[in-house]
């Protein structure tokens, strides 16, 4: 009776193990994909910044918001 009781908990132990390490694993994909996804949004973020700055100058009075003379 004893051995099954310890056969009984070595195999529990066995699928805890197993469960944590590939849990673990799918905790460091998932970093992994967070991190990039963090450097793609900050890529969007200075798009948008440059864009801006790009909007701005141009209502400002840039170069390329000028009327050309003929209008």
């Amino acid at each position: 009776m004893n051995d099954d009781i310890v056969e009984d908990l070595q195999t529990r132990l066995a699928y805890q193990e197993d469960t944590l390490n590939k849990l673990n694993d799918l905790v460091v994909l998932q970093t992994r994909e967070l991190a990039d996804v963090k450097k793609q949004l900050a890529l969007v973020y200075k798009k948008m910044s440059d864009m801006s700055y790009q909007l701005e100058s141009q209502q400002d009075g840039g170069v390329d918001s000028e009327v050309p003379p003929h209008y």
